[in-house]
């Protein structure tokens, strides 16, 4: 017991050089997504909420956020139409930074927890102008877990056996597939009930559209009465 008492500084102290070494690597990992050019820092910029660029372990440097705002200009600048002349970018400019002080000004007084995929598309005139950006910025997936599941799901609809497969077609059959697997647990019997239960009902759907569309049976009822 002694020994391992006499040991347990040192022990700490190890644990302690590893915190600091583990903390230097997040760090540099992480230290590019904080930096003026960051699309991050574009998007949180464009979130609902006060105080949204307080990080505890990674502190702003000084001009970061006047560099995040020329960047979101910038970006309004580029998403005008290819012909646009020198003076309609620059008057979109000068409108979209006035326009971005004012609505920053608004978002800070929306709740953080407001969805903004919903709150931008309700937005007034005046945020219509960073709306493109807005959008953009947005539509940027947090990881890329997303599109590896779904080229993997595409693996198994084209494969070497179906290399000559129409391109409409692929894309219905991996729509229906993404359709059944969708929030389902892959690796369990509930999962496999929702999605059985899933292509029940599509097939039941699709069944009653073709009975529909088919040509309905005619009545001979009157020429077998004449017949007889």
């Amino acid at each position: 017991m002694d020994r391992w008492l006499r040991r347990a500084p040192v022990v700490l102290a190890q644990v302690q050089v590893f915190q600091a070494r583990l903390i230097q690597s997040i760090k540099g990992r992480f230290n590019p997504y904080f930096q003026a050019d960051s699309l991050a820092l574009e998007a949180r910029m464009l979130l609902p909420g006060r105080d949204i660029f307080t990080f505890l372990n990674f502190p702003l440097a000084e001009g970061t956020l006047e560099g995040v705002q020329e960047s979101i200009l910038d970006d309004v600048v580029e998403l005008l139409p290819p012909a646009s002349s020198e003076q309609q970018k620059d008057r979109r400019r000068r409108q979209a930074a006035i326009a971005l002080e004012d609505i920053r000004e608004q978002l800070a007084l929306v709740d953080d927890t407001d969805d903004p995929l919903i709150l931008w598309p309700r937005s007034n005139v005046e945020m219509s102008i960073l709306f493109p950006v807005a959008r953009m910025l947005f539509a940027i997936p947090a990881s890329t877990a997303d599109d590896e599941r779904t080229f993997s799901s595409a693996g198994f609809t084209l494969n070497q056996r179906r290399g000559r497969l129409h391109l409409d077609n692929f894309r219905r059959e991996h729509r229906i597939r993404q359709f059944l697997a969708s929030g389902t647990d892959l690796n369990s019997q509930v999962g496999r009930r929702a999605r059985l239960s899933r292509a029940n009902t599509l097939l039941r759907l699709v069944g009653e559209e073709a009975r529909q569309h088919l040509p309905q049976p005619a009545d001979d009822s009157e020429h077998r009465e004449a017949k007889y």
